[in-house]
């Protein structure tokens, strides 16, 4: 819904600055599936919100059928003057490849406004099939070779069913259907045996309890229906998404000069690394400042669901979590001492409850120490360790009984922040600090043995002399500036954001075999 306000917004300012008095009549959005689809869903809401904006009627009108071009080739025939607006789907650029011969250009005869959604399609069938899982189903339809029937109605499902035959090696029966609607129709009623739904009604479906849902069209499991597996268990990675987006006949321009031709959502502002949030859920340690703060902005942004955990700093965690929000983002802040169990715990069953199960893991949390080894009291060093050392297998302990399949999930992946004191002994009166990044270092090898045959990626960042406040007990960021000009090769400090987007690259699909590495983020040092 904020997605569709923006765009929304977009299109008055757009209006106000290029024509007036656009619109100065009802606006038709054609929608070239039936009503309940996931498309005709988002025009509804979409019609409600131009309608607040502009106090004109933007009115839904759907002509389904031959995949969306019956709608698409009226739209292309109409006056090229604004008032008549498609909201097509992955037909759009499907339909030149499915079709020898198309009456209209979906390139030239149109012009993309903005990109509204984008879904995944879902595995189903009905509730009493023999098939209760991914593999079973695979099973069923090799032992079942040209006897079983698929429905779609939508490119995107027509394509899913004719790779889930390439994938198997069997044949099956596709039958067209004017709309997805109508297809699950007829599983409901055994005429057919399975069909691809759009993760929205898929939802719907199987909250209804008629139908079951074995697996998501994407490489990962979709954290809305965690419990769907993703295609990578029928044996080779699948990905197949649905995108919704608005288009106007010939070169009336509606929103501001330039959109729909690039990247009309904006969405290439991130790398590609940190654009692959997607709903998935990250919890970071110590994630009201610094680091752990950066990390926590830069995942906002890029579309993970963010937990913050702190321990003292709570309007500084306050900060962060309105900062995502601010940008359309949602995250929660946790209080709690993740070097003890019972806090740990805690933690993640809170997350369990307001966001799901835990696809990354950043531990971040931890101390300094300045005290020489002579020093240094045993309290002291004990309260290092549990703060740096405990805190990081407690919540690796508790993210692995969530994240691997041993125990239902999903995988995901597993970020230890070190430091690279590790490896130089770190500052004067730091031997006990270095040692328990040494611990993190290790750790982060024996844990990457451990668990990568059960898909959970494990790695870690040594970050150097970086700008950020918990180096002020040493005398504030002009001495640590000063020490980067002679210690650092490139002869400056870094900033949190920098060592950010490592801890995010290695948490994305970019590093997909990366595992058991820790990067340094040192600027050479």
């Amino acid at each position: 819904m904020k997605t569709v306000r923006m765009l929304a917004a977009a299109f008055a300012l757009a209006a106000s600055a290029a024509l007036a008095a656009y619109p100065d009549r009802p606006v038709k959005i054609v929608v070239p599936f039936p009503a309940g689809s996931a498309t005709d869903l988002v025009a509804r809401v979409l019609s409600l919100e131009l309608q607040q904006a502009f106090n004109q009627p933007f009115v839904v009108e759907n002509k389904p059928g031959a995949q969306g071009s019956i709608a698409t080739d009226m739209v292309a025939k109409g006056a090229a003057d604004g008032y008549t607006l498609l909201l097509p789907a992955n037909p759009h650029a499907a339909n030149p490849s499915l079709y020898k011969k198309l009456p209209y250009d979906p390139a030239k005869d149109f012009t993309g406004i903005a990109r509204l959604a984008t879904t995944s399609l879902v595995l189903m069938v009905k509730s009493d099939a023999p098939a209760k899982t991914l593999p079973e189903f695979m099973a069923y339809l090799k032992r079942n070779p040209g006897k079983l029937s698929a429905g779609y109605g939508s490119s995107s499902s027509q394509v899913s069913v004719s790779q889930l035959k390439k994938m198997i090696g069997v044949d099956v029966a596709e039958i067209p259907y004017k709309g997805i609607p109508l297809a699950v129709n007829d599983v409901l009623s055994s005429t057919l045996d399975f069909t691809f739904v759009d993760l929205g009604n898929a939802i719907a479906q199987a909250k209804g309890g008629k139908l079951r849902g074995l697996a998501v069209t994407e490489l990962q499991s979709n954290p809305l229906a965690p419990e769907w597996r993703d295609h990578r268990h029928a044996g080779r990675a699948a990905e197949i998404r649905g995108h919704r987006q608005v288009r106007a006949v010939g070169d009336r321009e509606v929103g501001p000069a330039g959109e729909g031709s690039g990247d009309p959502a904006g969405m290439s502002t991130l790398s590609p690394a940190l654009s692959q949030g997607r709903g998935r859920i990250l919890v970071v340690t110590g994630g009201s400042r610094g680091i752990g703060a950066a990390v926590a902005r830069l995942a906002g942004a890029a579309g993970y669901k963010v937990a913050v955990n702190y321990v003292r700093h709570s309007e500084a965690a306050d900060d962060v979590i309105a900062s995502i929000a601010k940008a359309g983002g949602k995250a929660i802040a946790v209080q709690g001492d993740v070097g003890e169990e019972a806090d740990v715990k805690r933690l993640f069953e809170e997350v369990d409850a307001k966001l799901g199960r835990v696809d990354v893991l950043v531990n971040n949390s931890g101390v300094l120490g300045t005290r020489r080894v002579e020093d240094i009291d045993t309290q002291t060093v004990a309260a290092l360790f549990r703060a740096n050392v405990f805190s990081m297998f407690f919540c690796s302990r508790e993210a692995v009984r969530r994240m691997s399949p041993k125990h239902g999930g999903n995988g995901g992946s597993i970020v230890n922040v070190s430091s690279v004191a590790s490896r130089l002994g770190g500052l004067a009166g730091g031997s006990a600090y270095a040692a328990t990044k040494g611990a993190v270092d290790t750790f982060t090898i024996a844990l990457s043995k451990e668990v990568g045959g059960e898909r959970i990626r494990v790695n870690g960042v040594r970050p150097g002399l970086i700008e950020t406040d918990i180096h002020d007990v040493h005398g504030g960021q002009d001495r640590m500036k000063e020490m980067a000009k002679s210690a650092v090769p490139m002869g400056r400090s870094g900033s949190a954001e920098e060592v950010a987007r490592v801890v995010l690259w290695l948490a994305s699909d970019e590093a997909s075999y990366v595992h058991g590495a820790t990067v340094d983020v040192a600027g050479g040092r």
